[in-house]
């Protein structure tokens, strides 16, 4: 975003610059749901890049977004322009008021509201189940559509994977897991989570380095918003199993 106070009106607006084919994609499918507009069959799938959007594609996107935009009462997106170093096609959304800002950003906020709302009942979740005794463990966040977590010990990471219903190690962890333990933990964890969230979820481990000191950990990738919610459930249900054998 940028801000330039340099405006014929002489008040100040600001740009958003760089906006790639995908970006526009997803700006627009945010707008569309909080609108209740119909979306785009020009959406990218989502693992494409935006470096692999074709140029006509981006430029479908981009009508699309300036529609819903109309809509929303914004104006200034700019055409498709192509990388000069043949990067990927590019537009920009310019002369944004500060009433302009407040709506989009208000917009955005509405169709954001179940991914922060998923995000704040994992971190209960997890606290729910004592695994904020771990002082490492993230606080869940919102991004790029998706939910991230973070880096979690690797003891932290074997309670979540029993609490989603892992088999359990044959072995007890030690204080310091070596690599191929952590590796262990880590396969059962991502394993779990594919079986009980019906997802995926990224995991990478970092192991024990005497060197500098690292304890080893495991870091929990980002969670689409379905696979987030499952995770959610799975794990509430695993707090109200644990409470009914309390009893």
């Amino acid at each position: 975003m940028v801000v330039d106070d340099h405006t014929p009106a002489g008040k100040p607006s600001m740009h958003m610059e760089g906006l790639s084919g995908k970006d526009a994609a997803r700006l627009n499918d945010l707008l569309c749901a909080v609108l209740n507009l119909p979306i785009a069959d020009t959406r990218p799938t989502a693992q494409m890049s935006s470096w692999e959007m074709p140029y006509e594609e981006t430029v479908a996107v981009r009508d699309g977004l300036h529609q819903v935009l109309v809509e929303a009462g914004i104006s200034g997106l700019t055409h498709v322009e192509t990388h000069p170093r043949g990067g990927p096609a590019f537009m920009h959304l310019k002369h944004l008021t500060v009433s302009d800002i407040a709506r989009l950003s208000s917009l955005l906020s509405k169709a954001l509201r179940e991914h922060f709302a998923t995000a704040d009942a994992l971190l209960a979740a997890f606290r729910a189940h004592n695994l904020d005794a771990d002082p490492t463990l993230p606080v869940p966040a919102v991004g790029d559509l998706s939910i991230f977590l973070g880096d979690v010990s690797v003891h932290t990471a074997l309670a979540l994977g029993t609490l989603l219903g892992a088999p359990p190690l044959f072995t007890k962890l030690a204080d310091f897991p070596d690599y191929p333990e952590s590796i262990a933990v880590m396969d059962r964890l991502h394993e779990a989570v594919k079986n009980t969230a019906f997802g995926f979820m990224d995991v990478q481990l970092h192991p024990n380095c005497m060197k500098c000191g690292h304890t080893p950990s495991i870091t929990l990738g980002a969670l689409e918003l379905g696979t987030a919610q499952r995770l959610v459930a799975t794990l509430q249900s695993a707090r109200v199993a644990a409470q009914s054998d309390a009893t």
